[in-house]
């Protein structure tokens, strides 16, 4: 570049500065800030609400209620023939694991009797939960267990008892 390009481009700049954001932006800025202001705001008052009062209380009666006429039904469809012990076992164990999941917020519905085990030695109130999956286990998978509804009486019992004394 010769000396004459380097004094005009210096002409340039002094002629032609920079532009700058416009002042507005400012504004925008301003109303977004304020904006993720007002939503965390909302959120916490939101999340202060859920926390009030007895609502996780009587969140838990509800599936309490629910979860033992759930159980009553399949004791019930055992006693007349229409579940075989094998499915009326499955279903109970999985209705005990639901609730544990649900109460819990936890995934003990979607867990194997391995893989609950292993979740109990974490959270200490899955306990009573592997005693019941794995008592149906025995009792109705076994090959010289016991079948019909005597072969589940206990274990129905043992699973209304954990769903009641759940705190």
């Amino acid at each position: 570049m010769s000396a004459e390009d380097l004094s005009m481009a210096r002409m340039e700049r002094s002629v032609y500065p920079p532009e700058s954001y416009s002042p507005w932006w400012w504004l925008v800025v301003a109303l977004c800030l304020l904006g993720m202001l007002a939503v965390l705001w909302w959120a916490r008052r939101a999340l202060r609400t859920l926390d009030d009062g007895d609502g996780g209380g009587a969140l838990l009666e509800k599936v309490r209620g629910e979860t033992l006429a759930r159980i009553d039904g399949i004791a019930a469809a055992l006693a007349s023939g229409d579940l075989t012990t094998a499915r009326a076992a499955a279903r109970l164990s999985a209705e005990v694991r639901r609730f544990a999941g649900t109460v819990t917020n936890g995934n003990a519905d979607y867990l194997v009797l391995p893989e609950l085990r292993r979740a109990a030695l974490v959270d200490a109130r899955l306990e009573p939960v592997v005693a019941v999956v794995a008592g149906v286990e025995s009792t109705a998978f076994a090959p010289s267990g016991p079948s019909g509804d005597a072969g589940l009486a206990g274990a129905f019992e043992q699973a209304r008892e954990v769903v009641r004394q759940w705190a």
